[in-house]
């Protein structure tokens, strides 16, 4: 009995699986896709530099007209058109910083220096005189970061990332014929994104976007007269392209 039962359930078996067979289907293997994990090849030092453009702005104000301050922004009601220069061109700098890898994820500190020679100049506007035409003049000589940045190892060659710090702008405000030029230094909250490709195992190339948040502020005050004047409201953005040798 016990062999009868055993060759029916055979071939019942059989017989249902011969029509899958006879039509070419069969069950669809199960594929679970591998978990990539990059090599730990992020980790470490790295010294670079970098080619840039910069495009900055400001506002001349007034203090003193009606308790405006310029740290406080600008009083439209005094002055509603008022002088703004946007200095920008070209700048070169130096970058330098550590990362850490764990897993896909990267994260390191950065520091920037940059150099430019970027100057522009704003006729009187609004009431607001600034001497003879163009003579309200903003210029940028130096730039300073110090960043924070995290990214994902999308490969064991290419390193996307955002980054976020502080920037320190050396300024340089001038009312031509009016008074001496005045040397400031300008802060502000930096943000930006960005992607790194190892060419070789040493060296990476790659480019940022980097935005210095607007805010106001008293740049340049004047060392006499009242009410005082200067530039707030400065702000900027920087495109680089950037080359580093990693240790």
């Amino acid at each position: 009995m016990t062999r009868l039962t055993t060759l029916a359930l055979a071939t019942a078996l059989a017989t249902m699986a011969l029509p899958a067979f006879a039509n070419g289907i069969q069950p669809a293997p199960v594929v679970v896709p591998p978990v990539v994990v990059a090599n730990d090849t992020w980790t470490g030092a790295y010294v670079g530099g970098s080619l840039a453009y910069g495009a900055f702005q400001g506002t001349f104000c007034q203090e003193g007209a009606l308790g405006a301050s310029c740290s406080e922004g600008i009083d439209h009601a005094v002055f509603p058109v008022l002088p703004e220069p946007q200095p920008e061109g070209a700048m070169v700098g130096i970058t330098a910083g550590y990362d850490w890898q764990a897993g896909n994820i990267v994260y390191g500190v950065a520091g920037d220096i940059m150099f430019g020679d970027l100057v522009d100049g704003a006729p009187a506007a609004g009431g607001f005189a600034c001497g003879a035409a163009n003579a309200c003049q903003l210029s940028i000589s130096q730039l300073t970061m110090l960043r924070g940045r995290v990214g994902y190892a999308a490969s064991n060659r290419l390193l996307p990332y955002l980054t976020a710090g502080v920037a320190f702008t050396e300024v340089n405000v001038a009312f031509v014929g009016l008074q001496p030029d005045i040397d400031d230094t300008a802060t502000n909250a930096v943000i930006g994104l960005g992607a790194d490709y190892l060419a070789t195992d040493q060296i990476s190339v790659g480019f940022d976007f980097l935005h210095l948040i607007e805010r106001p502020q008293h740049l340049g005050a004047g060392a006499s007269g009242n009410p005082r004047v200067g530039v707030t409201d400065f702000g900027g953005n920087i495109l680089r392209l950037n080359v580093a040798y990693r240790f």
